[in-house]
């Protein structure tokens, strides 16, 4: 019989730098066993809001996916702007620009 574990955590953390820019961080990590081979998978990400008024936000940041057993990892630098229409409710429309590397096959490699 085959043993599968998947063992998922994470932590987040917001700071107030100041009235109008508040920064965000994000460790996520995956760790799944499947008989004797174990993989891990983490994202980290980065993020900086800056207050354009009381309901409206321009937001950039950077997100770092990789998997350790194939030494890949994907990178992803963004833009949006927020819209605030009440208390503690947030909508975003942003840009997403990637760059991904295989860590085993270089022809694989991407920008977009």
């Amino acid at each position: 019989m085959q043993d599968l574990r998947n063992i998922t955590g994470s932590f987040e953390t917001v700071y107030d730098l100041t009235k109008k820019l508040a920064i965000f961080g994000k460790y996520a990590i995956r760790k799944i066993s499947y008989d004797e081979i174990t993989s891990q998978v983490s994202l980290m990400s980065m993020q900086a809001n800056y207050d354009l008024s009381d309901k409206v936000d321009l937001g950039t940041g950077i997100r770092l996916l990789s998997q350790d057993k194939s030494n890949d990892y994907k990178v992803s630098p963004f833009l949006e702007l927020g819209y605030k229409p009440e208390k503690d409710i947030r909508i975003s429309l942003g840009y997403n620009f990637i760059h991904y590397h295989d860590g085993q096959i270089p022809e694989l490699d991407y920008s977009a």
